[in-house]
C-alpha cells in the first residue's frame, strides 16, 4: 500500500543501512493517512 515507499522515500539511504538500523538512526515516519485493508479478516468464530 505503498507505506515502505513512502518511509524509504522520506529518509534518503536507509535501505542502504541494511535489516538492522545501527543505535541512534534516527527514522522520519511521514504521514500515511488512513490505512485501508483490502483484505478481509480470518474469524476463526462467528
Amino acid at each position: 500500500n505503498g507505506t515502505v515507499e513512502a518511509v524509504l522515500e522520506a529518509n534518503p539511504g536507509l535501505a542502504d543501512l541494511g535489516l538492522m538500523l545501527p543505535l541512534g538512526t534516527l527514522v522520519s515516519m511521514p504521514e500515511l493517512g488512513e490505512v485501508a485493508s483490502t483484505t478481509p479478516l480470518l474469524q476463526l468464530f462467528d
